[in-house]
Protein backbone atom coordinates (compact mmCIF):
# COMPACT_ATOMS: atom_id res chain seq x y z
CA UNK A 1 0.00 0.00 0.00
CA UNK A 2 1.23 3.54 -0.74
CA UNK A 3 2.04 5.95 1.77
CA UNK A 4 -1.06 7.87 -0.01
CA UNK A 5 -3.22 5.03 0.23
CA UNK A 6 -2.05 4.82 4.29
CA UNK A 7 -2.83 8.18 5.03
CA UNK A 8 -6.04 8.70 3.39
CA UNK A 9 -7.17 5.79 5.16
CA UNK A 10 -5.64 7.08 8.59
CA UNK A 11 -7.82 10.38 8.02
CA UNK A 12 -10.72 8.36 6.32
CA UNK A 13 -10.60 6.35 9.97
CA UNK A 14 -9.61 8.87 12.60
CA UNK A 15 -11.46 12.30 11.73
CA UNK A 16 -15.11 10.93 12.53
CA UNK A 17 -13.73 8.87 15.16
CA UNK A 18 -12.14 11.73 16.82
CA UNK A 19 -15.24 14.41 16.20
CA UNK A 20 -17.83 11.28 17.27
CA UNK A 21 -15.55 11.33 20.46
CA UNK A 22 -15.95 15.10 21.29
CA UNK A 23 -19.24 17.30 22.80
CA UNK A 24 -21.34 18.57 19.91
CA UNK A 25 -19.88 22.45 20.13
CA UNK A 26 -16.34 20.91 19.94
CA UNK A 27 -16.97 19.05 16.69
CA UNK A 28 -16.14 21.32 13.82
CA UNK A 29 -12.89 21.90 15.32
CA UNK A 30 -11.91 18.18 16.18
CA UNK A 31 -12.48 18.11 12.66
CA UNK A 32 -9.87 20.15 11.75
CA UNK A 33 -7.38 19.39 14.50
CA UNK A 34 -7.32 15.81 14.01
CA UNK A 35 -6.44 16.41 10.42
CA UNK A 36 -3.80 18.81 11.34
CA UNK A 37 -2.78 16.81 14.08
CA UNK A 38 -2.47 13.42 11.36
CA UNK A 39 -1.01 15.43 8.71
CA UNK A 40 1.85 16.34 11.18
CA UNK A 41 2.41 13.10 12.82
CA UNK A 42 1.58 10.36 9.65
CA UNK A 43 4.95 11.73 7.45
CA UNK A 44 7.07 11.95 10.81
CA UNK A 45 6.32 8.46 11.61
CA UNK A 46 6.73 6.99 8.39
CA UNK A 47 10.21 8.89 7.61
CA UNK A 48 11.14 7.34 11.32
CA UNK A 49 10.18 3.95 10.72
CA UNK A 50 11.70 3.88 7.00
CA UNK A 51 15.12 5.69 7.67
CA UNK A 52 15.80 6.77 11.13
CA UNK A 53 14.72 2.36 12.08
CA UNK A 54 12.42 3.22 14.46
CA UNK A 55 10.20 0.27 15.41
CA UNK A 56 6.24 0.65 14.51
CA UNK A 57 4.92 0.25 18.36
CA UNK A 58 7.34 2.90 19.68
CA UNK A 59 6.71 5.22 17.11
CA UNK A 60 2.86 4.44 17.15
CA UNK A 61 3.36 5.00 21.01
CA UNK A 62 4.74 8.17 20.47
CA UNK A 63 2.18 9.66 17.80
CA UNK A 64 -0.45 8.14 20.26
CA UNK A 65 0.85 11.04 23.00
CA UNK A 66 1.94 13.51 20.26
CA UNK A 67 -1.86 13.66 19.02
CA UNK A 68 -3.20 13.68 22.76
CA UNK A 69 -1.10 16.37 23.38
CA UNK A 70 -2.40 18.52 20.43
CA UNK A 71 -6.08 17.21 21.31
CA UNK A 72 -5.20 18.93 25.04
CA UNK A 73 -3.35 21.58 23.71
CA UNK A 74 -4.89 22.49 20.59
CA UNK A 75 -8.41 21.57 20.95
CA UNK A 76 -8.42 22.47 24.78
CA UNK A 77 -10.04 18.60 25.62
CA UNK A 78 -8.99 17.32 29.40
CA UNK A 79 -5.73 15.53 28.96
CA UNK A 80 -7.90 12.69 30.34
CA UNK A 81 -10.17 12.73 27.49
CA UNK A 82 -7.63 13.87 25.03
CA UNK A 83 -5.88 10.53 25.60
CA UNK A 84 -8.72 8.74 25.17
CA UNK A 85 -9.85 10.31 22.13
CA UNK A 86 -6.18 9.88 20.42
CA UNK A 87 -5.97 5.99 22.13
CA UNK A 88 -9.64 5.05 20.88
CA UNK A 89 -8.33 6.63 17.25
CA UNK A 90 -4.61 5.23 16.97
CA UNK A 91 -5.75 1.88 18.13
CA UNK A 92 -8.53 1.37 15.80
CA UNK A 93 -6.56 2.65 13.01
CA UNK A 94 -3.85 0.27 13.93
CA UNK A 95 -6.23 -2.78 14.23
CA UNK A 96 -7.55 -1.50 10.52
CA UNK A 97 -3.38 -1.32 8.86
CA UNK A 98 -3.07 -5.24 10.70
CA UNK A 99 -6.25 -6.68 9.40
CA UNK A 100 -5.52 -5.59 6.02
CA UNK A 101 -1.49 -6.03 5.98
CA UNK A 102 -0.78 -2.47 5.14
Amino acid sequence: MTWLLRYALTLLIEIPIAAALVPREMRRRMLVDAFLLNTLTHPLLTVALRWEGVEFWPGEVLVLLAEALGYHLVTGLRPGRALLVSTICNGITVAVALIIGS
